[in-house]
């Protein structure tokens, strides 16, 4: 599996279109040298012998457990990109398909509802729909979005919208309680340090709520997985019935890592390999950032922990021109949004 661990976020994700006709055939799904296959799974049953789509979802079937565990496990050291891109090519539509859905679903009943009890009816019904798939974010009740459990985790990308994935003969479907919270990183525990450039922004080490403006909210946070350091942003905005997620955002970071970190990307055979840091982390697809990112940066080479700062941007904080347009700079042969210091958020990195 192709190892993609961090590029400048600015050509669209491809997506597997499969048409009707490659659906409809009677012989059955051959594994692939993964020993993955494609099936149809419905009422938590394999449709044998068929493509054919009746009331079922395509689900990924992998032919043993060593398989499974392998494919979950190269999933694990990849970004949400690299993530995406995988399960598409098998043409799955899996949680985060669902939670786009229920997005714009969202965004639907925001408005056309007459009032806010109209609003609450029609929401009331709306989590119904989606309940034991999607979830509220249980550290913000003021956030009505609905999102993927268990983010962070492989299988929250290989089950299908259903929440199904099957392997040898057993369908499985996947965990969702309470505890499955979102990919969103929370407010620091102890009090956090207004940042003096932007109004109500709560920081703490290794991690930030940004608070560009009123009705925005904007997500940093790193940590470690293991020997590597992953980086997530992610955005929420205010509307007239409550907090959701914002897909319109766009996000910049500059990294300044001490001297026991490299950067990491892909090898012309989609291989790990250590690459020059960027003068700026760009992620400026809105396709491809509508839930924000999830990325590796790179890994430590020793034991030692991570230690360094980074300077955080969004659209929001960014230079633009009297009519609203980006401005852009040239740094070396890198043209890039223009983000000045003094907007900057400093966020220090102390992990262990």
């Amino acid at each position: 599996m192709k190892k993609l661990i961090l590029a400048m976020c600015t050509a669209s994700l491809l997506f597997s279109c499969t048409d009707d006709d490659s659906l409809s055939t009677n012989s059955a799904p051959v594994a692939d040298n993964n020993g993955i296959e494609v099936v149809e799974v419905s009422n938590g049953n394999v449709v044998q012998g068929t493509r054919t789509l009746g009331d079922g979802e395509l689900a990924l079937k992998f032919d043993s457990e060593a398989s499974f565990q392998k494919f979950k496990n190269e999933l694990l050291n990849e970004s949400s990109f690299a993530r995406t891109e995988t399960i598409s090519k098998y043409g799955i539509k899996n949680l985060y398909d669902l939670a786009d859905d229920a997005d714009a679903e969202l965004e639907k009943i925001g408005n056309e509802a007459t009032s806010l009890s109209d609003f609450n009816a029609k929401y009331s019904e709306y989590k119904k729909k989606y309940e034991g798939l999607l979830i509220t974010d249980a550290s913000d009740n003021s956030d009505v979005s609905l999102y993927v459990p268990n983010a962070d985790s492989p299988e929250s990308y290989i089950a299908n919208k259903d929440g199904y994935f099957v392997v040898g003969n057993e369908v499985r479907k996947i965990s969702v309680n309470s505890e499955n919270y979102p990919n969103y990183p929370s407010l620091p525990s102890t009090p956090g340090q207004k940042a003096p450039s932007q109004e109500g922004t709560v920081a703490g080490t290794n991690k930030v709520e940004l608070r560009p403006r009123s009705n925005t909210k904007i997500y940093f946070e790193a940590y470690a997985q293991g020997y590597y350091l992953r980086v997530k942003m992610s955005a929420k905005k205010h509307m007239w019935y409550g907090w959701k997620n914002d897909p319109h955002r766009q996000y910049f970071f500059d990294s300044y890592l001490d001297n026991n970190f490299v950067y990491l990307g892909q090898g012309k055979y989609g291989q790990e390999a250590i690459v020059n840091r960027l003068p700026r982390y760009i992620f400026n697809n809105e396709k491809a950032v509508k839930n924000g990112f999830d990325i590796i940066l790179g890994k430590r080479q020793t034991a030692a922990k991570f230690t360094g700062e980074f300077h955080v941007w969004s659209d929001l904080t960014s230079e633009h021109d009297k009519d609203g347009n980006d401005i852009t700079e040239k740094v070396g042969n890198f043209v890039m949004p223009k983000c000045l210091e003094s907007k900057a958020q400093i966020v220090k990195i102390d992990i262990l």
